[in-house]
């Protein structure tokens, strides 16, 4: 976006203010209607067409060989000349001849109002696809808009939504149809999140300046397109695939949930401790609804009487980091000693009992009996570097969590339960969710 905006920029030499301009036409950032200039500009064409009497001659290419000698056309300013040029030209030309069309619809004689209407059809449509493909957060617009309004007036006009607001917000807006996952409304505050912090801008204007002049920073406008953990995956999926399996299948299954959320939580622990305690509900209720189970049976489960706590998870959680350091000392141990998996050589004196109980249990496993001691030092080895990005996620999340007060966290958890409790029921038992 930005190697476009610049380029026409400088062909058409556009002062500060016409370039700021048009940086928020493209991206969207107009009060009210955010595709107005689009409309103006279709009649700026209607307008040039009639009054230069060449009426069902006026073509793209035409206006645009113009513009180069420096001739912009009767009622076109130079920055509806360079509004029109990028969209000609705005991804390497590939959304030319729709804008052709475009031209060609509004400016052909006898056109009239079905003409315009069609043409200026043609340019929203054309810059859409434009902004979807180089705005990460487009496709998300209208979710960020109700999610701006909720934090704003709930929190005295706060930009940034705070730990237990995406809770509050999907008890509050959860309903058949809107806002009905939980996990997927945490996703989408944690996007929020993201695109109002985000701080480097795809248009030569920084987001700050942008901001000053209207444009709504929760659009986002990054050439980065997405903000998932790929690191926590692909090294959950390197072990997962891995000749040896050094976790349990129930184990790569917890890790995947915790990746999933794990971006959120490490800003929000209470609203991703919430997503690995209820998610899992919410998974079984819609499966009640799809099997048709009797009322009785979704009210039993929408009660979350029976559920993992906080403790339990953060417990969870735990265990999950401790047995990566297991494999990892495993390995530290064969290669301190090549030969030695009895656990009785040099590096065993840098564990503890605890730990090198662990450790033989973890050579009892069959997978790891079979195999020759450089045999095994070879198989961990094409899992460590895996296991060492998880165990690094695993932990900082526990930083965070163990920053949140044990008191605080078993209150937040019976206020949220509370609340899940209430809209489970309200999805689920109480209407035809």
């Amino acid at each position: 976006m930005q190697n476009d905006l610049d380029a026409i920029s400088e062909a058409h030499r556009l002062s500060r203010i016409e370039r700021d301009k048009l940086a928020r036409i493209v991206i969207g950032a107009i009060p009210g209607n955010r595709d107005r200039p689009l409309h103006a500009l279709a009649r700026a064409l209607q307008r040039h067409a009639d009054r230069v009497g060449r009426a069902g001659e006026v073509d793209l290419f035409g206006l645009l060989a113009d513009a180069a000698c420096g001739r912009t056309g009767y009622g076109l300013s130079r920055l509806s000349v360079a509004l029109l040029d990028f969209l000609a030209t705005m991804d390497g030309y590939q959304h030319f001849d729709s804008i052709a069309d475009a031209v060609a619809a509004i400016t052909a004689e006898g056109a009239g109002e079905d003409g315009f209407a069609r043409g200026r059809s043609l340019l929203s449509a054309s810059l859409h696809r434009y902004r979807v493909d180089h705005m990460p957060y487009e496709t998300r617009r209208q979710a960020f808009t109700e999610i701006h309004r909720w934090v704003a007036s709930d929190r005295a006009g706060a930009q940034i939504p705070g730990d237990g607001d995406a809770i509050a917000f999907w008890a509050e807006m959860a309903e058949d149809g809107a806002w009905t996952t939980y996990v997927a409304t945490l996703a989408a505050f944690d996007d929020f999140r993201e695109a109002r912090t985000l701080r480097t801008s795809a248009s030569a204007v920084s987001l700050d300046a942008l901001a000053e002049a209207g444009f709504d920073a929760a659009i986002g406008m990054g050439d980065e397109t997405g903000r998932e953990n790929a690191s926590f995956d692909e090294a959950i999926e390197s072990v997962a695939t891995a000749k040896i399996k050094v976790l349990k299948g129930v184990e790569v299954t917890s890790l995947k949930r915790v990746a999933a959320v794990s971006q959120a939580m490490t800003h929000w622990p209470r609203c991703g401790v919430a997503a690995l305690t209820f998610g899992p509900v919410q998974n079984v209720l819609v499966q009640l609804k799809r099997d048709h189970a009797a009322p009785e049976k979704l009210a039993e489960v929408a009660a979350c009487l029976d559920f993992t706590d906080y403790d339990s998870q953060i417990s969870e959680l735990t265990r999950l980091a401790r047995s990566c350091r297991d494999v990892m000392s495993l390995y530290a141990k064969l290669a301190a000693d090549a030969g030695l998996i009895d656990g009785t050589g040099p590096a065993a004196s840098t564990l503890d009992a605890d730990t090198e109980k662990r450790i033989i249990q973890l050579l009892r496993r069959r997978s790891f009996a079979e195999l020759t001691s450089e045999e095994l030092l070879e198989r961990l080895g094409e899992v460590v570097p895996g296991l060492v990005d998880i165990e690094a996620q695993l932990a900082a999340l526990l930083r965070g969590l163990a920053a949140w007060p044990e008191t605080a966290r078993r209150e937040a958890m019976a206020a949220d339960r509370a609340a899940f409790a209430n809209t489970f029921s309200r999805l689920y038992v109480f209407s035809g969710g």
